[in-house]
């Protein structure tokens, strides 16, 4: 075992447990709807950017012909190479609000939709997946998968999982 006891918790360890819980909800609610909270999530999008970066540079060091390349603009970034591209789209509204904030991820057969290149035949989209910017009760900031898992990442993570994944489709559809 674990060396813990079971017990039965008490009115007052409840009555502060659920306290806490209010108290971290309205701190998130307010985090989230301010400039401050727009801040930090536009720094972990770049904080995303950089270690997405710094992720394609090993690759192609240590996996040179699957041939990553990065494109980025304000907003979004393309992870290149062989197999399907990914698109990753920061899509937020406001300045001082976080609400339908959310990463968007679409995979594409083809090179995805990106200013100033023209295609003969569209690319297809093949998959979209979603995460979206969350205040953890640790005050650290994360991203939160939008599937039934909710698994959260740091930046760093998210793009270890986002390259894990472009290789995986690389694989999948090597014959297309």
């Amino acid at each position: 075992e674990l060396g813990g006891e079971p017990h039965e918790e008490s009115v007052a360890d409840k009555a502060v447990r659920v306290d806490r819980s209010i108290k971290f909800a309205e701190k998130r609610k307010q985090f989230l709807r301010s400039f401050e909270g727009v801040n930090a999530a536009n720094t972990l999008y770049e904080s995303l950017k950089q270690e997405v970066q710094l992720e394609i540079a090993n690759l192609n060091t240590v996996a040179p012909s699957f041939e990553y390349s990065f494109k980025s603009n304000r907003k979004e970034f393309a992870i290149l190479g062989r197999g399907p591209a990914l698109l990753v789209y920061w899509n937020y509204h406001a300045a001082n609000s976080l609400d339908d904030a959310h990463l968007e991820i679409t995979l594409w057969l083809g090179h995805p939709p990106w200013p100033g290149v023209r295609f003969y035949d569209p690319p297809k989209k093949l998959q979209k997946f979603m995460f979206t910017f969350e205040l953890m009760p640790s005050d650290e900031h994360c991203w939160i998968s939008n599937d039934n898992e909710n698994r959260t990442y740091s930046s760093k993570a998210l793009a270890s999982y986002l390259l894990s994944y472009s290789i995986e489709q690389a694989d999948k559809y090597k014959q297309h």
